[in-house]
């Protein structure tokens, strides 16, 4: 590759769901058109955002209207664009509002910022990493609120991130963590919230599974293996780049030609 390779838990996260997936968005540099839930998910980190932002200086919540009035013109300016068979665009809205307001009104009372949306770099065995951490609280917690439709039953998916958000605090503070934490808010019925937390600093089994997973994936995008293996991860139902994804359309062409011999 000509540019330096620059890793983050996003480009990580992609390629491990899929090659392809990540060839299509780092190299073709191609735009996958976002869904609903991603649309919603964005609204309320802008949301969260906005409040912590002034927090940390005011060490005062905006009020709830504010908040939610920051979500629903996020959402309403992201929303036009998107073509969504799977959702009801002002559903999904009202379910946003809902999960906004729990969040002010219960999470982020009790918290005081001192570092909101901070950009880390860092090398780990010698590759770059990049990333943002959303949240760092002044009891050197690092926190990260993920929207989701569902209650997680596994969020091992999530531990390359966190420790990224760990090394990155280090990098930057010359601290150790106190906690990392995934703050979940759930688009059920009656919206919910879910902490999950790594229950104190990021530990070396965690960190060395880190470098080993960076390190692999370093490799592979060095050497142009771009495994398109969305079939497995079931990437495939809802990556925005199936219309071009080879893999997939032969995968189609096989069931069909093995559909036309049992006939």
């Amino acid at each position: 590759m000509s540019e330096p390779l620059i890793l983050s838990a996003s480009s990580v996260g992609t390629f491990l769901r899929c090659g392809y997936q990540w060839y299509a968005a780092y190299v073709l540099r191609i735009k996958s058109p976002p869904s609903v839930k991603q649309v919603l998910g964005i609204a309320a980190h802008d949301a969260v955002e906005l409040n912590y932002r002034q927090k940390v200086e005011t060490h005062l919540d905006l009020p709830v209207t504010e908040v939610i009035d920051s979500f629903s013109d996020s959402y309403d300016r992201q929303v036009v664009d998107v073509d969504d068979p799977d959702e009801d665009p002002g559903k999904a809205k009202d379910s946003g509002v809902g999960l906004v307001r729990l969040y002010h009104t219960e999470v982020a009372p009790p918290i005081q910022p001192e570092y909101v949306e901070q950009e880390v770099k860092f090398a780990i065995d010698g590759q770059p990493w990049s990333g943002y951490i959303d949240l760092a609280t002044t009891d050197k917690a690092i926190r990260d609120t993920k929207t989701t439709g569902r209650t997680p039953s596994d969020t091992t998916q999530y531990s390359i991130a966190m420790t990224g958000y760990a090394l990155g605090y280090r990098h930057m503070t010359g601290a150790k963590e106190a906690d990392v934490v995934l703050d979940f808010l759930i688009r059920t019925k009656t919206p919910k919230y879910l902490p999950v937390s790594s229950n104190g600093p990021i530990n070396d089994a965690a960190i060395a599974t880190f470098a080993d997973v960076v390190h692999d994936v370093a490799l592979s995008i060095e050497a142009g293996r771009f495994l398109p293996n969305g079939l497995y991860s079931q990437a495939c139902s809802w990556c925005g780049f199936t219309k071009i994804c080879p893999a997939l359309k032969a995968s189609r062409s096989f069931a069909l030609g093995t559909t036309s011999e049992r006939d």
